[in-house]
């Protein structure tokens, strides 16, 4: 099952952290840090406001984005499992073609129709041997009694059943990659939230690391003061670094 990035777990929790030192002090340190600077509280409020509702949207925003990647992620094995299954399926069928072709035609007989030699591995290697055998089947007709049982065995006939079990292959192939299509567009949203993310996280945390210094509040300070790691989402926020007021 698709796990969430730990990358991304820890920009959220970085996030949620400076969102949480913001609310928690910000009656406090809002009216100290616009003293500070010269400033009426009310000219600074809008700013604080600005920087949790921005902290708030970026991380809703990533969150979204990193659950949709993960669910795209978990989407993506029913169309691989229906593959694996029609590949199998296809390949067994060409085997047993191979088989009525040597027994009503001869043991050298399946290599005109591009059924000598091991069976491929690949999905679409299989479909593409398929898709010449039944070619050369149609195109190079033959017709002979079955050796053993009696039966005509007529190469338009072994032609056409393989008709389905090539368009459930083929079918199932493009549903695969419909799906990788869709995983590459969400992962592009995930790493696109991700950049956006860092940038607020840097911004943000640069801005409540001068506000928390401009209303002497150096401890509060340095526990958001915004570093390469966290920002990288290599790291985030301890339980024991949750701010504390300045005695």
């Amino acid at each position: 099952m698709a796990q969430p990035s730990t990358r991304v777990t820890h920009l959220l929790t970085t996030l949620r952290h400076l969102r949480v030192a913001a609310t928690t002090h910000g009656a406090r340190v809002v009216p100290a840090a616009a003293d500070a600077l010269g400033l009426d509280t009310p000219a600074l409020t809008p700013v604080w406001d600005a920087l949790l509702a921005r902290l708030d949207t970026t991380a809703r925003d990533l969150e979204a984005a990193e659950v949709a990647y993960v669910a795209e992620q978990a989407d993506d094995d029913a169309p691989r499992t229906h593959r694996d299954l029609a590949r199998d399926a296809l390949a067994h069928h060409l085997r047993q073609v191979r088989s009525a072709l040597a027994t009503a035609f001869g043991p050298t007989t399946p290599a005109a129709y591009a059924l000598d030699g091991a069976m491929p591995e690949s999905a679409d290697a299989v479909l593409r041997r398929a898709r010449a055998s039944q070619h050369l089947l149609r195109t190079q007709p033959r017709s002979e009694p079955h050796a053993l049982f009696g039966h005509v065995v007529s190469t338009d006939t072994l032609a056409h059943t393989l008709d389905a079990p090539i368009a459930q292959l083929s079918a199932a192939l493009e549903s695969v990659k419909q799906e990788e299509s869709e995983l590459k567009g969400a992962l592009a949203d995930r790493d696109a939230a991700m950049t956006a993310a860092r940038r607020t996280y840097r911004v943000a945390a640069s801005l409540l690391e001068s506000f928390f210094r401009a209303a002497h509040e150096d401890a509060l300070a340095d526990t958001v003061r915004p570093t390469v790691r966290r920002s990288q989402g290599r790291s985030a926020p301890q339980v024991e670094e949750s701010p504390t007021p300045a005695g």
